[in-house]
């Protein structure tokens, strides 16, 4: 199966400078064979308002995910809580976070352990997703550190380097 994520920018902006971008990504869709060739359609974006109007446009046939971030979270909030979990569980099928706000720092520096995040999504109904992911980011071994965000439980890893992480996914199995 093949899924295309498409992240949709400053949809807001564009909106409000008569540009609707929901609109826009609807009819690109609905005249493209996506369907035919066995593709699954992610749509997400950094504003809850904008993914919104992108489910209203596109439809039901797809998956839509809240991009987020520490800076991006409700005021006062250094990580996710159940209640906003569940809040966006409610209107959307997954989101997907900054590494840091789902894997704490290891003694080598990198983002690699769990800190409870990533089940507490999927417990509350939510594919959870994460970004990203840069060789250049490595504080000790790339293979050490790609492999262990590879087995976090994240069900998908947004990359730099898609062709190293392929190769040491391979190498898991």
């Amino acid at each position: 199966e093949k899924t295309l994520v498409i992240e949709i920018k400053h949809g807001m902006y564009f909106m409000k400078n008569g540009i609707n971008m929901a609109t826009i990504l609807a009819s690109k869709l609905e005249s493209s064979d996506w369907k035919k060739r066995g593709i699954s359609i992610v749509i997400e974006t950094f504003d809850e308002q904008m993914l919104e109007h992108l489910k209203d446009a596109c439809g039901p046939d797809k998956k839509y995910v809240f991009l987020t971030e520490v800076d991006r979270l409700p005021q006062g909030s250094t990580r996710m809580s159940r209640d906003y979990l569940e809040s966006l569980a409610a209107r959307f099928d997954g989101i997907s976070v900054d590494l840091a706000l789902a894997l704490d720092l290891d003694s080598s520096g990198n983002h690699t352990i769990d800190n409870g995040l990533i089940d507490e999504a999927k417990a509350a109904g939510l594919m959870i997703y994460g970004w990203t992911l840069r060789a250049e980011d490595a504080t000790a071994s790339v293979d050490e550190y790609f492999g262990k965000v590879a087995e976090s439980g994240l069900e998908g890893i947004f990359v730099d380097q898609p062709d190293l992480l392929r190769q040491i996914v391979d190498g898991l199995a």
